[in-house]
C-alpha cells in the first residue's frame, strides 16, 4: 500500500516509528511536512503544499498529530481527494476550550481515525466511520536508539517535558511540580528531566533547583535513560479518559524501564498493576511505592521485564502499521 503521512516539520522519532513500522511491512511511505511549510511560509505555504500533492499516487493519507499547521477546511480538502486517517500521539486537549473545539471539527472531516483512548474510539465510531485505540508504537527496527554515554542521572526521574497544571487540566492527580517536590523533601534521589528550551521554570510553576534538574535529552537518548533509571515517573493530562496511555509510558516500557505511572480510567486493564507497572493515585501512594520498589530491586527488574515483552508484543511499529492499513479494508 501506498500511504502519504502529513504533518510535523521534520520526521521525528514519533512519526519515524509509524513510518518504520510501515516500511517494513512493504508499503511505500512518502511526507507532507505541513508544520515546516507554516512555519516557512504560514497557511498560504500549506496550503499549496496539499494543492501541489498527487493524492491519485496514493491509497490513504494519515494525519499525525494535526494541530496549528492545519485547519478544519485543510482536511476537508484532503479527505475529498483520498481516504484520510486521523491519528495523534499527543494527549487529548484540555476539557472545554478552542482547540478542542477545532480538534473536534478537524476529526470530523476524516473517514477513519487512530486514537490513544478509548472514549476518543467510541465516540467516533458513533458517527458510524471506522476508529480504534492504538497507542504511540515501538519502534522495531534495531539500532534506532543511541545510548547515552554518562551515568544514570538518578534513581527516579520524571522526563516530563511540558508543564500541565490542575488549573488547565483539572483531571489531573497531581501537578508535575508537586510530584518533584515531594519526592525532593522525601530524600529520595530525584531529578526532573528538562524540557526542549531547557527553562527550569517552565518544567514547573514553582522552579526546579539545580540539584534535581537535568537538561532536556534528545529522543535518541531517551531508551537508554528509560531503562537505566531504577523509577521512572508518569502522568497524564486526561486520567479520567478511558484507557489513555501517553508516548512516554510506552516508550518507557518498551526500554525495559520500571514505570511508577498515574492510575489512569480503566488502564489497568491493558496494563496490570504489579505485572507490567505500577500505578498511583496521590502523592502519598507515589511517595510509598518508589521507597518500597527502590527496596525490592529483583521485584521491580522483573516487572519492569515483563512490562518490556508485553510492549514488543502488543504495541510495536509492526502491530501500528497492520492497524493503520487494516482501517482502509
Amino acid at each position: 500500500m501506498k500511504i502519504l503521512m502529513i504533518g510535523d516539520q521534520c520526521v521525528g522519532h514519533s512519526l519515524k516509528s509509524i513510518a518504520d513500522g510501515c516500511l517494513m511491512r512493504g508499503h511505500v511511505v512518502d511526507h507532507i511536512l505541513t508544520r515546516r511549510a507554516f512555519l516557512a511560509g504560514g497557511k498560504d505555504a500549506v496550503k499549496k503544499a496539499l494543492a501541489n500533492a498527487d493524492f491519485k499516487k496514493y491509497d490513504m493519507a494519515m494525519l499525525w498529530n494535526p494541530r496549528w499547521d492545519l485547519e478544519p477546511e485543510n482536511i476537508k480538502y484532503i479527505a475529498s481527494k483520498i481516504f484520510t486517517v486521523w491519528y495523534t500521539n499527543d494527549a487529548p486537549p484540555a476539557i472545554d476550550n478552542d482547540g478542542e473545539r477545532k480538534r473536534r471539527d478537524m476529526v470530523a472531516q476524516c473517514h477513519a481515525a487512530i486514537f490513544c483512548t478509548q472514549d476518543e474510539v467510541n465516540s467516533f465510531k458513533g458517527s458510524g466511520r471506522p476508529a480504534i485505540l492504538r497507542y504511540p508504537p515501538y519502534d522495531m527496527l534495531p539500532f534506532r536508539y543511541h545510548p547515552l554515554t554518562a551515568e544514570p542521572i538518578a534513581k527516579v526521574t520524571a522526563a516530563m517535558t511540558t508543564c500541565y497544571t490542575k488549573a488547565e487540566y483539572p483531571a489531573v492527580l497531581a501537578d508535575r511540580g508537586d510530584i518533584a517536590h515531594a519526592l525532593i523533601k522525601a530524600g529520595i534521589d530525584f531529578k526532573a528531566v528538562g524540557t526542549w528550551d531547557n527553562n527550569k521554570r517552565g518544567w514547573c510553576s514553582t522552579g526546579i533547583d539545580e540539584n534535581h534538574y537535568h537538561p532536556y535529552i534528545p529522543n535518541d537518548g531517551m531508551p537508554w535513560h528509560y531503562h537505566h533509571t531504577l523509577i521512572n515517573i508518569n502522568n497524564h493530562t486526561r486520567p479520567d479518559m478511558l484507557q489513555y496511555a501517553n508516548r512516554r509510558l510506552v516508550i518507557a516500557m518498551g526500554a525495559g524501564g520500571f514505570v511508577l505511572c498515574d492510575r489512569v480510567k480503566g488502564l489497568d486493564e491493558i496494563f496490570k498493576e504489579g505485572v507490567h507497572l505500577a500505578y498511583w493515585s496521590t502523592i502519598e501512594e507515589l511517595l510509598d511505592k518508589t521507597k518500597y520498589y527502590l527496596a525490592h530491586n529483583d521485584e521491580r527488574q522483573k516487572i519492569a521485564l515483563q512490562g518490556q515483552m508485553e510492549i514488543l508484543r502488543r504495541h510495536n511499529s509492526l502491530d501500528f502499521a497492520d492497524a493503520l492499513v487494516g482501517l482502509k479494508g
